[in-house]
Order: C-alpha cells, then sequence, then structure tokens
C-alpha cells in the first residue's frame, strides 16, 4: 500500500458492515460498523450484551477494542459521568 501524505485528509464512508476509503474506493467489510458519534449504549445493545449473557452463562467471553492510538478505545470501554461504557453497561 501507497502511504498517504500528511496533509492529505483521509475520508471514509460508513455503511453497516462496510467502511470504504473515498479517495481509492478500497473497502473494508466488518460485522458491525459504528460511527464516530455513535453513543456506547447502541455498542452495547449490539454487541455488548449479548456476549455478558454468555459469560453469565459459563461461557468464556471477551469484549476487544482495537484502534489506532487516540481512537476512542479507553472512552469506549470506560467511558465518563456524562456517557457510561461498555463496562458500566454490562454491569448495570
Amino acid at each position: 500500500t501507497e502511504e498517504r501524505k500528511s496533509q492529505e485528509p483521509i475520508a471514509w464512508k460508513l455503511s453497516k458492515q462496510t467502511v470504504t476509503d473515498v479517495l481509492d474506493e478500497s473497502s473494508y467489510r466488518f460485522d458491525y460498523v459504528f460511527g464516530p458519534r455513535a453513543p456506547t449504549l447502541e455498542i452495547y445493545k449490539k454487541l455488548g450484551r449479548r456476549i455478558v449473557f454468555e459469560a453469565l452463562s459459563g461461557f468464556n467471553a471477551n469484549m476487544f477494542c482495537y484502534g489506532q492510538t487516540a481512537s476512542g478505545k479507553t472512552y469506549t470501554t470506560l467511558g465518563n459521568s456524562q456517557s457510561p461504557g461498555l463496562v458500566l453497561h454490562a454491569m448495570s
């Protein structure tokens, strides 16, 4: 892959399961895609609730956040006083 110059904007188009780079039209498919404004409660309802239920039913379970530095992994996991993260939603 060719590296982009730091001045070039990187723009992504999001759909339900696909992220597309609008500059070169390469796309990546995922089980779920959440935009930058997706509340953690929405993420928890789509993914976390099922994982917690399975863990309480005796299965091994893990919620794993992956992304580049400063992309919001810790915030999504822990949240803050105004917006609880996945851990607090799982415990409630």
